[in-house]
């Protein structure tokens, strides 16, 4: 198995990254990365380097890269989260949302080229890995053939990322542990609120996306 992981910033790449040390006989190179390495590798799970297409904000995969990735039967899953958790997401220590929303659009905007283009590709929903996780290691264990170390609901709290060689250790340290309290936070907040009502009015498509992709997730109502 070659497994390349990709997504938006903010949607549980690194979480997820972490979740597949909960398989047996997988090697996971910790950080950003480009797909290439994958093409002398067996066994290895390795995170994006950036999210559509993952070779660069502006740079898309191409047609060629398409056909590389299937020929190297590499494949390919991407991790979505609903546009409201992820748009007013922060990183520790600062004060501004992370993730710019034509950013999160273009993630979600190119996942039709990706299902039309690659043979072995995968959607898994960060908000279903957080409220039923062990469900949805089932699912990836029927994709990928793998077999369980421990349950996803037994994701050790607080990973220490330098330990694990993790080089984004400086600036985060610790991931934290799958828990459904993350979703729809921004609801408590009249900060985020009254800025995502500036994003609908600006991009609409929101609501679009929102609807497609968690059709159980009233939005509207909460806006």
């Amino acid at each position: 198995m070659r497994l390349y992981l990709i997504g938006c910033g903010r949607s549980g790449t690194t979480i997820l990254e972490h979740l597949f040390d909960s398989f047996q006989d997988i090697d996971i190179i910790y950080g950003e990365i480009v797909w290439s390495i994958l093409a002398n590798k067996n066994d290895v799970v390795v995170k994006r380097w950036w999210d559509a297409g993952g070779t660069g904000e502006s740079e898309n995969w191409n047609e060629q890269i398409f056909k590389t990735i299937n020929d190297l039967n590499i494949s390919v899953l991407n991790i979505i989260r609903n546009p409201f958790d992820v748009l007013t997401s922060k990183i520790k220590d600062r004060s501004h949302y992370h993730i710019k929303p034509e950013r999160y659009i273009n993630s979600l905007n190119y996942i039709t080229t990706e299902e039309k283009n690659l043979k072995d590709y995968h959607i898994i929903m960060y908000d279903e890995i957080v409220t039923n996780p062990d469900k949805i290691q089932k699912k990836v264990v029927e994709w990928y053939n793998l077999k369980i170390k421990y349950l996803w609901s037994e994701f050790p709290i607080d990973v220490d990322l330098e330990q694990k060689k993790d080089p984004r250790w400086l600036a985060m340290t610790k991931i934290r542990p799958l828990s459904p309290d993350v979703i729809g936070r921004w609801k408590r907040n009249e900060e985020d609120v009254e800025y995502l009502q500036r994003l609908i009015e600006k991009y609409p498509m929101l609501i679009e996306f929102s609807k497609k992709y968690w059709s159980d997730y009233s939005f509207e109502k909460d806006l």
